[in-house]
C-alpha cells in the first residue's frame, strides 16, 4: 500500500510539472507572463509539490517584509550563484504560485541554495511546507492595509512563520526588535540620513512594551533608526552586522560592513541607487556571512550591481535614462521622491497608480507620502499621472505647490510615444505593483519599435 502512494505520488508530482510547463510555453507564445499561472495548475495537481522542493534544497533562505525583499533576493542570489547551484524566483512572483512556477521551470534534483522573496500574506504556509533554514526580515511598514492589517498583525504572522529557522532581522525596526528567541542576528545602519524639509512617514511611532512614544537619536528611513523608550527602556538590539562609515561620493556609495562575532571590518562601494537600499545591502551581505561565504569574494558583485525588474532599474534610450522604481506604500514613494531630490538632471516623473487586488484596493495610502517633495525637486518639467486611478494622483498633486498646469493625465500606451520623446536627460516610471510589468513592457515595445 504504502509502495502505491509513493507511486501515486511520483505520477502527479511530474504529471504537474509536465502540464506547468506546457502551460508556461502557451502562455509564452502568446506574449503572456508566466511567473504564476504554470505554478498554480501545478500546485493544484499536486499540492505537495513545495514538499519535493524542501527535498531539494541543501539551505533554504526566504526573504520578506515590507520594501526591499526584490533587491535582497536579487543580490543574496548573485553572490550565492558563485559558490553553487541557487534556486531564485528573480521574476517577484513571491507567493505560492509564483515560487512553483519558478521550481518546475528550473526542476533539478538538487540545489544548493533556495532564495525565495516571500510575500508577507503567504509567508505562513510557504513556511510551513517548505521549512526554511534562515528567514530574512527588511522591515515592517504599512503597506494594503486591506490586504495584511496593521503592522502589529503582519509582524505576528511574520513571527510565526520563523518557527525553527535562523531569523536574521532588521534591529533598526522597532517591530522586529520584539523578536526573542535565540537563534537570531541584527543588522542594521549607522547613518544619519538628512531630514530637513521632510515630512517623515513614521508607521510605528510608540513602543511596542508600554505605549510611550519612541525617541529617536536619528532616523534613517522612516520610523527606522536608533530609537528608545524614554519609559521602560525599550531600545535597538546590539546588532551582530553593521554599516558604517557610509559616505555618498559622486554616483557611489563607500562604507565599512562589520561582522561583530568575527570582529571583521570589510571596505565595499556601490552604485548610487537610493541611500535606504544601503539597507538591502546589509541584510544580504549578512545574510551570506551567516552561509559561511567569505565578504572578500563579493566586492566585485557589489560594485557591478544594480537593481533590476523596477527597482531603479535603467534603461538607456539615444541621449537619455529610463528610471522605472516600483513604489507602493507612503514610505517607498517618499524615499523614491527623496532620492530623485538628489538629482539635478532635467527630468519628468510618470506615477502610475491602480487599485488592483496585488496593489491594495484602498489607495488613500498617497496622502500619507511626502508628495511635498515634489514641489522642491529641481529641472522637474513635468508629472504625468497614469494608471486606473490616475485622476487620484493628480488630485493629490493639487495639494503641493507644484504647478497643476505642468501635471496631466494620460493612457499609458497611448501617449508613451511622446513621453520618451520628452528633451530631458531622465524620465522616472514611478507604478505600484500590478502596473509595473505592463509599464516595463510597453516601454521595451516601444523602444524596440524605434530601433
Amino acid at each position: 500500500m504504502r509502495d502505491d502512494l509513493i507511486k501515486i505520488n511520483i505520477i502527479r508530482f511530474y504529471l504537474a510539472v509536465s502540464i506547468g510547463i506546457l502551460t508556461k510555453y502557451f502562455l509564452k507564445a502568446l506574449g503572456f507572463s508566466a511567473t504564476s499561472l504554470p505554478g498554480k495548475i501545478a500546485y493544484a495537481i499536486y499540492p505537495e509539490i513545495l514538499r519535493e522542493l524542501n527535498k531539494r534544497c541543501k539551505s533554504k533562505i526566504l526573504i520578506t517584509g515590507t520594501n526591499g525583499k526584490s533587491t535582497t533576493t536579487h543580490l543574496i542570489n548573485l553572490i550565492c550563484e558563485k559558490k553553487g547551484i541557487t534556486l531564485c524566483n528573480e521574476s517577484g512572483a513571491n507567493m505560492i504560485n509564483g515560487i512553483v512556477s519558478t521550481f518546475i521551470s528550473k526542476l533539478r534534483n538538487y540545489y544548493d541554495y533556495c532564495i525565495f522573496e516571500v510575500d508577507e500574506g503567504s509567508i505562513k504556509k510557504i513556511s510551513n511546507e517548505l521549512k526554511p533554514d534562515f528567514v530574512v526580515v527588511t522591515n515592517i511598514f504599512r503597506d494594503q492595509l486591506d490586504r495584511y492589517g496593521e503592522v502589529d498583525l503582519i509582524r505576528n504572522t511574520i513571527f510565526e512563520s520563523i518557527a525553527n529557522s535562523f531569523a536574521l532581522l532588521n534591529g533598526d525596526d522597532p517591530n522586529l526588535n520584539l523578536y526573542n528567541d535565540n537563534k537570531k542576528a541584527f543588522f542594521g545602519l549607522e547613518y544619519q540620513n538628512s531630514i530637513e524639509n521632510r515630512n517623515l512617514t513614521l508607521d510605528t511611532q510608540f513602543c511596542p512594551l508600554c505605549g510611550t512614544k519612541l525617541s529617536y537619536e536619528y532616523y534613517t528611513v522612516g520610523h527606522l533608526g536608533k530609537f528608545f523608550c524614554p519609559n521602560c527602556g525599550f531600545r535597538n538590539a546590539e546588532p551582530q552586522f553593521l554599516i558604517r562609515n557610509i559616505k555618498h561620493i559622486g554616483n557611489s556609495y563607500t562604507f565599512v560592513f562589520v561582522d561583530k562575532n568575527s570582529n571583521t571590518l570589510t571596505n565595499f562601494k556601490i552604485k548610487d541607487f537610493g541611500a535606504y537600499q544601503l539597507y538591502n545591502v546589509c541584510a544580504a551581505i549578512s545574510t551570506t556571512s551567516v552561509l559561511g561565504i567569505n565578504q572578500a569574494e563579493i566586492h566585485e558583485i557589489l560594485e557591478n550591481f544594480s537593481p533590476k525588474l523596477g527597482r531603479f532599474e535603467e534603461i538607456k534610450l539615444s541621449d537619455k535614462t529610463i528610471i522605472i522604481n516600483l513604489v507602493k506604500n507612503p514610505v517607498s514613494l517618499s524615499e523614491t521622491l527623496y532620492t530623485i531630490s538628489n538629482d539635478n538632471s532635467n527630468k519628468v516623473i510618470v506615477l502610475i497608480l491602480n487599485d488592483n487586488y496585488a496593489d491594495g484596493r484602498d489607495v488613500s495610502w498617497i496622502w500619507d507620502a511626502d508628495f511635498d517633495i515634489i514641489s522642491s525637486l529641481k529641472n522637474l518639467t513635468k508629472v504625468y499621472c497614469g494608471g486606473k486611478r490616475k485622476e487620484e494622483i493628480l488630485l493629490r498633486l493639487k495639494y503641493t505647490s507644484f504647478r497643476l498646469e505642468n501635471c496631466y493625465l494620460i493612457d499609458l500606451r497611448r501617449d508613451i510615444k511622446n513621453i520618451l520623446a520628452h528633451n530631458v536627460e531622465k524620465i522616472y516610471f514611478l507604478p505600484t505593483y500590478t502596473a509595473l510589468f505592463e509599464t516595463r513592457k510597453i516601454i521595451l515595445e516601444t523602444i524596440q519599435r524605434r530601433k
